[in-house]
């Protein structure tokens, strides 16, 4: 097996389980303890985990942004729910921006055959869309954020200041009580903030693996956003202290 792939089911048990024994690990993957203490190196710097002895455990604070092929792969169904739901409710004709992410690139490619303006900063929406002979793709300027495919900075942030759009699609990190929306990019917090600004209904759309979770830096409060669009869970005591802040949610499944 792969060490990428094997990383990634190991995150995926990590998620179910909560914390993980090196000793559990070598018998499950077949491989030595000295390649799951890499693998566990190596998903700690990417800010996924944090060790313990014998083991790790899911890091709910999130430090760094996994790259976008990563991404791509984790909640892949839940993300495509979320996706669907979020591009029907725009109608033909409407001006939308697209934050970067996996969820918003799975909203990008329900928009395929459908008569809409999009404006992003991430080139991977900008090459899925570049074929549509429907849709009208604006991509903004800036400096291509190391290890993504996202553009920063404040050529971005001065471009998306001249447009007024019907929707704003974000992606996030995290989404707790305390600490609203969050993400891991300082670079992208600015420029997150700027969309809000420019769009007259906004969402944050998101798995339900980030509810309770916080990034590296808050981006907006809860009440900044029209609603959050996630895949439906299980009532949870995390759920109920976010809906108490009075956050607006729209569940899909």
């Amino acid at each position: 097996m792969l060490g990428e792939v094997r990383q990634q089911k190991l995150m995926e048990l990590l998620k179910q389980q909560k914390s993980v024994r090196i000793r559990d690990l070598t018998t499950s993957f077949q491989v030595s303890e000295e390649t799951i203490r890499r693998d566990l190196r190596k998903l700690e710097m990417d800010g996924l985990l944090r060790r313990t002895h014998g083991g790790a455990v899911l890091d709910n604070v999130v430090h760094a942004v996994p790259p976008i092929h990563q991404r791509t792969t984790e909640q892949v169904e839940a993300k495509r729910l979320v996706a669907r739901a979020a591009a029907s409710m725009v109608p033909a004709g409407s001006s939308v921006i697209l934050d970067s992410g996996s969820t918003t690139l799975e909203i990008a490619r329900q928009f395929q055959n459908k008569n809409v303006t999009v404006i992003t900063n991430e080139l991977s929406i900008a090459m899925e869309l570049s074929s549509s002979p429907l849709v009208n793709l604006i991509m903004l300027g800036g400096t291509l954020q190391k290890g993504s495919y996202t553009l920063v900075g404040p050529e971005c942030e001065d471009d998306i200041g001249r447009y007024n759009v019907d929707y704003v699609f974000l992606g996030s990190g995290g989404v707790s009580k305390q600490k609203g929306l969050t993400t891991s990019s300082m670079a992208e917090v600015e420029l997150k903030r700027k969309m809000i600004a420019v769009g007259q209904k906004v969402y944050c759309v998101t798995d339900s693996s980030k509810l309770g979770r916080a990034a590296l830096v808050t981006y907006a409060g809860l009440g900044d956003v029209t609603a959050i669009i996630t895949n439906r869970v299980q009532q949870s005591s995390t759920l109920s202290d976010i809906e108490a802040t009075g956050a607006t949610f729209i569940f899909v499944d």
